[in-house]
């Protein structure tokens, strides 16, 4: 077709509006399911951001496809669990990415820390400290982000968490210039 009728046009542009508004409609119900299992608004923020940049690049990653290499079939996926308990600890956030078919299975730990729940007291401190030796030495990577620096924009830190789990370059992933 050399030149697309206004009627198809017309119904094309129907059909894509429909189709945003069903996937807006899915992210927030699908999200804020998921916000019931965090404890504070900066937890609330990084899990929205981290979804978003996540949502926005499945297609760029890949995310939870199967594909067949060699008449073998892999998948990847990218999860994001809150209040991730390890043993006797609990982590804000526990980030995994999952790729069959380069045998990367990658974890990472985010700590989303306000003044108000974290290092209050020299006890706590040493308690956090300990916590995170525990972690690294069980081969997690673990991210520590103020509340301030989720406050200010919540993208960069997800940012950080996607492309180190992914092994993505940051300036590769795709993000709404308004958030940058």
């Amino acid at each position: 077709m050399d030149k697309i009728p206004e009627n198809v046009n017309t119904f094309l542009d129907e059909c894509a509006n429909e189709i945003g508004r069903y996937e807006t409609e899915g992210f927030a119900i699908q999200t804020f399911g998921e916000l019931e299992n965090v404890e504070s608004p900066i937890e609330a923020l990084f899990l929205i951001a981290f979804k978003y940049l996540s949502h926005l690049n499945t297609t760029y990653i890949g995310i939870d496809r199967i594909y067949i290499h060699n008449e073998k079939p892999y998948f990847r996926s990218l999860d994001i669990v809150a209040q991730y308990k390890i043993n006797n600890y609990r982590c804000d956030f526990c980030v995994r990415y999952i790729d069959e078919y380069s045998e990367t299975d990658r974890f990472a730990i985010v700590e989303c820390d306000s003044q108000q729940w974290h290092e209050r007291t020299e006890k706590e401190r040493r308690y956090e400290k300990r916590r995170d030796r525990y972690l690294q030495s069980e081969g997690y990577k673990v991210f520590r982000f103020t509340g301030l620096e989720i406050n200010e924009n919540p993208i960069n830190c997800a940012k950080e968490i996607l492309s180190y789990i992914t092994n993505i370059e940051i300036n590769e992933l795709i993000i709404n210039p308004n958030f940058e």
